[in-house]
């Protein structure tokens, strides 16, 4: 079974305080976020400004679902390689058009469910290749050039992005664009948004009729290469002359994400941190046998926020939903979710779970209609950040940096041993403990890793307790924004 998995549990500079023009527009919004939610079931000090599902704040439609009635779409492509890299890497097969309709279908059936007609669905393809800053340009360009869609987009109630790979990056660029020229309204572009208004009313200072509320924003970002490629691709003898000598400056430019202090990461860091202080919700979705991104770069360890919910793909012809691996991952990237650093798991495990050359795992988590779904879902059913306006936490990466693989033991044990994975993940782990012994990888960097993390295994003796014997209750993580009931865990298979 193939899917997306990891969700089990669904800044920028300070902002000047709103005018009462503003306030009275954010509050047109309709949905009342408590503050006081010290006697919440899911009040406690670890996520505790992490989005939540309706039904635990008591509020029956937190999506404003009935209020949608016009959904804008962008599908934004990723880096074509040239025709010697396709040798290696495949044919590009995910298109713009496409994406846009994956995520066409994934709104319409939500709504279909909800028993809710849409009035209009505009699905926006953008495609140009070309660098990161070209590319963002060229979009740009085109969208704004189709009047029918300048119109759409204001119009719309809520607008998706759906991209893959370098197209990640791109589209948050694409983003923060949209919302500092105020063709996308945030609760923070009123003053922007209101001039827009005025300039296509005849101009400033003409009478014109109030905006409509905030739009609702979500950008699902599958395979994103935000900590750029896998770090042997660029040390390769066979991939390395062919980038650099035969591809373009689009595909050598992906590997300086590898670095989080160059100045294109920096950039897209500062895009990514307005996008985000305007109200967007990003869903990063990594494929668990991606030939070319890491799960790490995938899912943008380097960053949190509680905007940004984080999922793993699964192909279910390469991996079974009993391997030990897969399973780890995916609780990690729950423990992600909830507010709890994974220690450094998840960047120690991906190289080992990089898929070959000749493999298709970076083409493949874009044709499962889980993600799409995932993202709608986040959007609709899922709160706004809790507590105070939040702000992009970021460590500096470098894939280069030497890390000592001897950590893994000491990090997977710190995880077990703490009071908060004890309490949400208890029984997962437990559980996750039972399927070890039955673990037999077969490449000897599995074999390796497996023997770094025995200590799940926990101390057996006949004189002591079972270490895990703690773990006896259900720890549905409420820090998710979807209930294990409602299948969506932080990874997906098919």
């Amino acid at each position: 079974m193939s899917g997306v998995f990891g969700i089990t549990n669904l800044g920028g500079p300070s902002t000047p305080a709103p005018s009462s023009e503003i306030r009275e527009w954010q509050g047109r919004a309709g949905v009342h976020i408590p503050r006081d939610y010290e006697n919440l079931r899911a009040s406690r000090e670890v996520g505790r400004d992490l989005p939540r599902v309706g039904e635990v704040l008591g509020i029956h439609d937190i999506g404003r679902i009935r209020d949608c009635k016009r959904v804008a779409i962008l599908g934004v492509h990723g880096w074509f390689p040239g025709t010697i890299m396709r040798t290696l890497f495949g044919e590009p097969t995910g298109t713009s058009p496409k994406f846009a309709s994956m995520m066409e279908t994934a709104v319409l059936e939500f709504m279909e469910k909800q028993g809710i007609k849409l009035e209009k669905l505009t699905t926006m393809p953008l495609e140009g290749e070309g660098t990161i800053d070209r590319r963002v340009e060229k979009l740009y360009q085109d969208l704004l050039s189709r009047q029918d869609w300048v119109d759409d987009l204001h119009d719309a109630d809520v607008v998706f992005v759906a991209t893959h790979s370098q197209g990640s990056v791109v589209s948050t660029h694409l983003l923060e664009k949209l919302i500092a020229d105020g063709h996308l309204r945030t609760s923070k572009n009123w003053e922007i948004v209101k001039t827009v208004a005025e300039t296509s009313a005849g101009g400033i200072g003409m009478s014109i009729a109030p905006p409509q509320p905030p739009q609702r924003i979500c950008c699902l970002a599958l395979c994103g290469i935000h900590l750029g490629p896998l770090l042997y691709l660029g040390t390769s003898s066979i991939v390395n002359p062919y980038i650099q000598y035969f591809e373009s400056a689009a595909a050598r430019e992906l590997f300086e994400f590898q670095d989080t202090e160059s100045a294109i990461s920096k950039k897209y860091l500062a895009a990514l941190e307005t996008v985000l202080d305007h109200g967007t919700k990003f869903v990063y979705v990594a494929s668990l046998d991606d030939q070319v991104v890491p799960i790490y770069s995938g899912i943008f360890t380097a960053v949190n926020h509680p905007r940004i919910l984080r999922a793993l793909y699964i192909d279910g012809d390469a991996y079974s939903s009993s391997d030990f691996l897969s399973n780890l991952l995916v609780l990690l990237l729950r423990m992600r979710n909830a507010g709890i650093d994974d220690g450094g798991l998840i960047t120690h495990l991906s190289e080992a779970t990089a898929g070959s050359l000749s493999g298709i795992g970076h083409s493949t988590a874009y044709l499962d209609p889980g993600a799409y779904k995932l993202a709608v879902r986040f959007l609709f059913e899922a709160s706004d950040a809790l507590g105070e306006p939040p702000t992009l936490e970021f460590e500096p990466f470098t894939a280069k940096g030497s890390r000592n693989d001897y950590e893994i033991p000491w990090a997977l044990r710190g995880l077990i041993s703490d009071p908060r994975c004890q309490e949400l993940f208890g029984k997962e782990i437990a559980e996750l403990r039972n399927t070890f012994d039955s673990w037999q990888p077969k490449t000897s960097a599995l074999k390796e890793v497996r023997r770094k993390l025995e200590p799940i295994r926990g101390r057996r003796s006949r004189f002591a307790p079972d270490p895990y014997s703690f773990y006896s209750q259900s720890s549905s993580s409420p820090f998710s924004p979807i209930s294990p009931s409602q299948s969506t865990s932080t990874a997906y298979r098919h």
